[in-house]
């Protein structure tokens, strides 16, 4: 008997396998000496693989966010024990990572669909774990500042892969009725990186009568090796096993051949709808997540210190790192005081962050998820590059924060209100079924 497929319907031209996968859509024919039964093989399949790999880039995601947001939550400390390092320094560490993102993400993007998805998240976890060792050397400043310095820009190269990747390890491993949902865990264990990096003030000490210079430094240095340890238990983790896709795709159109890198690039420049919620993300997202890794200045102005503005930026990052799990979630499921204010507006905001992926995705298909989602994402870095250099300015103050976040969400709704959406990816993974 046969085993050629070529007439079968699932062994069409658009649905051609990758190149490393195995064929194992088209019906198979098994069968020892006088067997003659004829096996179909499904034509998509998930595995349980799927959740160590969702699994392991949340703690990617997770470790990334933390060593970005290193200085912030401790930045009076910072200030009292290391000479030089007032707002701007502090605010600078978290703009590297903005910058390095707009600057590197189309060529991580290019690299990552010319090589693999397992080839991005071994560099991503690689250059997160020698930036964070480089700060581990010294605590002598100024070698100390400038080894935190080439940390903060390798942990922004990084950044391009962690940040724009969710949209693509979810197409590639996971089915349509759970995309968004694993899209969401992941934004969300992103956001949950808040939380990590506000529990340092329970390790490093405010600068107090009782505790002396040399007693904070060691806090630091505390939280620097910590930082490290998990970094290379990480990177020893992905490079031990994470396979780039499944050996049969979850879906349709997780197997159809995406367009040309350059030639997307193009489509999406020309892509108006596209374009409009690209714009329309940059500004409801990059100011909120700018403001996150210098809360504590924002909060000094209401007597709050590191301290105490610890507790609120918890609850905040808990609260807006559930939320994306919700409407991701619920998306998926039906298809087609100043305390107060932080926890309400900062939850809000970032639960749209999933559904902004998705729907960006879905307006620019068949271009490749890691170039749509990169774009996406330097939309936001960019704004926050901006947002960070405010602080620059002698004499700003902080109150130019609140207003800036207030006008940021509020301009927002016109726009969306403007794009007539289809969801073309899933309606036709909806006619494959």
């Amino acid at each position: 008997m046969s085993t050629d497929c070529s007439s079968n319907s699932n062994c069409t031209e658009s649905t051609r396998l990758l190149p490393g996968e195995d064929d194992k859509r088209c019906p198979s024919y098994h069968g020892g000496e006088g067997d003659d039964r004829e096996v179909l093989q499904p034509a998509h399949v998930t595995t349980t693989t799927r959740f160590w790999i969702l699994a392991v880039f949340c703690v990617l995601s997770w470790v990334q966010g933390v060593q970005w947001n290193t200085w912030g939550p401790i930045s009076e400390s910072m200030g009292a024990a290391f000479p030089g390092w007032g707002a701007s320094t502090v605010a600078m560490m978290a703009n590297w990572g903005t910058i390095m993102f707009v600057v590197f993400v189309f060529p991580m993007s290019w690299a990552t669909q010319r090589y693999s998805l397992r080839a991005g998240v071994v560099a991503s976890a690689a250059l997160i774990f020698v930036g964070t060792s480089l700060r581990c050397f010294t605590r002598t400043v100024p070698t100390f500042t400038i080894l935190c310095h080439v940390c903060a820009v390798l942990v922004g190269v990084a950044s391009t892969f962690v940040l724009s990747a969710p949209p693509l390890v979810a197409s590639h491993w996971f089915p349509p009725q759970e995309r968004t949902t694993a899209l969401a865990l992941m934004f969300g264990a992103s956001q949950l990186s808040g939380v990590g990096s506000y529990l340092e003030p329970l390790l490093v000490r405010l600068p107090t009568p009782h505790a002396s210079i040399l007693d904070i430094q060691e806090d630091v240095m505390l939280v620097l090796y910590i930082g490290a340890g998990v970094s290379g238990a990480l990177l020893v983790a992905v490079i031990i096993y994470f396979p780039s896709k499944p050996p049969t795709p979850p879906s349709f159109t997780s197997a159809t051949a995406r367009l040309e890198f350059f030639t997307s690039f193009s489509a999406l420049a020309k892509n108006g709808r596209w374009l409009v919620l690209v714009v329309t993300y940059g500004v409801v997202v990059g100011p909120s997540i700018a403001w996150g890794s210098v809360l504590n200045y924002s909060l000094l102005p209401l007597g709050l210190h590191q301290d105490e503005a610890m507790w609120v930026a918890q609850t905040a990052m808990i609260v807006s790192s559930i939320s994306p799990v919700v409407s991701g979630r619920f998306t998926d499921l039906f298809h087609g005081h100043v305390y107060a204010s932080v926890v309400g507006g900062t939850a809000f905001n970032y639960a749209t962050i999933p559904l902004f992926y998705e729907m960006g995705v879905d307006l620019a298909y068949p271009a490749p998820e890691i170039l749509v989602s990169g774009a996406i994402t330097a939309a936001d870095n960019l704004i926050s590059i901006f947002f960070f250099l405010v602080f620059f300015i002698p004499n700003v103050g902080y109150q130019w924060m609140t207003y800036t976040l207030v006008f940021s969400t509020s301009v927002s709704i016109l726009p969306l209100l403007l794009i007539r959406f289809r969801y073309t990816r899933s309606t036709i993974d909806a006619q494959q079924v």
